[in-house]
């Protein structure tokens, strides 16, 4: 009889204590939470700005328009060609008046090899050889710093970009403001 009810003296306790430290977690959790409200509410944090969305008016629109890269729209991906001699790519693209032409760019200021993979870089026709066009791919044999060569390639539409009818190659998107 005495067993049992040190036993249940001793769950009685357990059950208290547990209690006991969930409700001052809990409390420790709403006091954080509060301090955290606090202190962006100092710091100059627009929350409206940020939670609002395109509801917010706080918001000015920019009246500055840049070009679009059109290299989706109005370049023909089945009659790209890469020129070994030069390190160009050239595709087919339709101009501001509609008419097609061949336009080119230069592909050795924005990929490079980097431990036999193309990326974007600089002068990876040194270490590259048998490269090909195929779509918006290049494709290539690029050599590692063992020596090895592998097979790899390259998603052009990355790098390359058809704005204001000139085809250029660039590492970071060009932002070309309209006039």
């Amino acid at each position: 009889m005495k067993l049992i009810v040190l036993l249940s003296l001793i769950l009685l306790n357990c059950m208290i204590t547990y209690s006991m430290t969930n409700e001052r977690r809990e409390r420790e959790w709403e006091r954080e939470k509060e301090m955290e409200m606090e202190s962006e509410e100092n710091s100059g944090i627009n929350l409206k700005a940020i939670f609002g969305g395109k509801n917010y008016r706080g918001f000015k629109k920019s009246s500055t328009e840049y070009y679009q890269n059109e290299f989706f729209k109005k370049c023909d991906k089945k009659t790209g060609k890469y020129h070994n001699k030069t390190h160009e790519v050239s595709y087919k693209c339709k101009d501001s008046s509609g008419k097609a032409k061949e336009v080119k760019a230069k592909l050795d200021m924005c990929l490079g090899n980097t431990s036999g993979k193309l990326r974007v870089g600089y002068d990876f026709y040194k270490t590259t050889k048998d490269c090909k066009v195929k779509k918006n791919w290049l494709k290539c044999k690029a050599q590692d710093p063992n020596g090895k060569w592998h097979k790899t390639k390259y998603n052009l539409n990355f790098v390359i970009y058809f704005m204001k009818d000139k085809l250029t190659c660039n590492r970071n998107k060009p932002w070309i403001k309209k006039p």
